[in-house]
């Protein structure tokens, strides 16, 4: 009986790594898709490209913290170091996946950063919540206006992306929500090669 018993454990174990593994694989599959579309259609002319795009929501697990937009301290590392603790305790959706989200840094209307420090969300999305974390959060469906983002972000570069994005918009009479999504498809979590980290970021539509 402690047999089958251990058997039936060890079978159930395996169905959910199974079952991982191919989620993983799927969203493995779906990034580097991504990767060459960004490679055939973002600015290979100079001019880069702005998409409406839309995305179900996703659960995660998250951590929540302040800081500037620049986070010139870099709180963000100290998050994402914990992140990658809590990531390895539950099932994460595919390996390198991380999305960062702002909330309040700017005014699409005005394209204005008012440099001060407001919230930041960090997530990584998993396949499910059956390993107990109280770390959980579910992302909403988002739609609105994306672009991507090459190299590094620090030293005003990704703002520079952003406010092409908000003029961009605020041209074409789109008006856009104060908040935003990163997700890097190619983050610190795959290589620490800044060149190569490539981040779409996506501003949701106005209420």
């Amino acid at each position: 009986r402690h047999i089958e018993t251990c058997v039936g454990e060890e079978v159930r174990r395996a169905r959910l790594a199974l079952g991982s593994a191919f989620a993983r694989y799927e969203q493995m599959t779906m990034l580097y898709e991504e990767l060459l579309r960004a490679g055939r259609t973002d600015f290979p002319d100079g001019v880069r490209r702005y998409l409406r795009v839309s995305r179900p929501e996703r659960e995660v697990v998250a951590l929540s913290y302040q800081a500037t937009f620049e986070d010139k301290e870099y709180h963000d590392v100290c998050q994402l170091a914990r992140l990658q603790n809590l990531a390895g305790m539950v099932h994460p959706l595919a390996f390198g996946s991380l999305i960062y989200l702002t909330y309040g840094h700017f005014d699409s209307a005005h394209c204005f950063f008012d440099g001060a420090v407001h919230a930041y969300k960090i997530a990584i999305p998993v396949v499910d919540q059956k390993v107990p974390c109280p770390f959980y959060d579910r992302l909403p469906a988002v739609e609105g206006i994306s672009t991507l983002h090459y190299g590094d972000p620090k030293q005003g570069r990704l703002k520079q992306t952003y406010k092409g994005l908000l003029l961009w918009a605020k041209e074409n009479h789109i008006a856009l929500a104060d908040c935003s999504e990163e997700e890097w498809l190619v983050s610190p979590l795959i290589t620490s090669n800044k060149k190569l980290w490539v981040i779409r970021v996506t501003v949701p539509f106005a209420q």
